[in-house]
């Protein structure tokens, strides 16, 4: 039942999430759902129950417009990267360790992207710019700790080019839910390593 339970949750968790992203236009939506997501796993508890619809919003409500803020940065700088690597592959036949380096830095903006959006978990009250500061010293300082999550992505990119129905099953919240667990044990071990730092709910 355990196992059912926790299943379950994440097929629960993952619509919660499709339909709040669309609440807010999908592009407003993915950031600030994807943080109620994270608190809520954060919360989980194997006897526990699930999460009401009420208190997901107030945890989508309270990030709303940080977690935008946030993301709109992270989106264009993205954006503009595949711009610029697909006009300097297609159109200039650019080829050899330039399409590369544009794939590393995709990537990386990524991954801090992704630990942005948690560390709404512990400073919520965190200024944009202070929190990819925080995220790019947690990804230097920790790098090989951070190497599942590339494992985690390319797993769940392989599953949805196999089944785009998985997406609707827990084509996000499963991902969410590894990554967030990888990023607590880097988190418990930076917390170890600066107890002067502080940890702020």
């Amino acid at each position: 039942m355990s196992l059912l339970f926790a299943f379950s949750n994440v097929v629960y968790l993952n619509l919660l999430w499709i339909l709040f992203s669309l609440l807010g236009l999908g592009i407003f939506g993915v950031a600030p759902a994807s943080i109620a997501v994270m608190k809520c796993y954060s919360d989980f508890s194997i006897n526990g129950d699930y999460i009401s619809v009420k208190q997901f919003f107030d945890f989508y409500k309270q990030n709303f417009k940080k977690a935008n803020k946030l993301q709109i940065g992270f989106t264009l700088f993205i954006m503009l990267l595949l711009v610029s690597a697909r006009i300097l592959v297609v159109l200039m036949n650019v080829t050899g360790f330039i399409p590369f380096l544009y794939l590393f830095l995709i990537i990386i903006l990524l991954i801090l992207n992704l630990i942005s959006l948690q560390t709404f978990e512990w400073y919520p009250a965190m200024k944009g710019f202070d929190r990819f500061k925080l995220a790019m010293f947690l990804l230097f300082r920790y790098p090989f700790r951070y190497l599942p999550v590339l494992f985690t992505l390319y797993f769940c990119y392989g599953l949805l080019s196999m089944k785009a129905t998985f997406v609707l099953l827990a084509g996000i919240s499963l991902p969410i839910a590894f990554i967030s667990f990888l990023h607590r044990q880097v988190w418990a071990k930076f917390q170890a390593d600066f107890p002067e730092f502080g940890m702020s709910k």
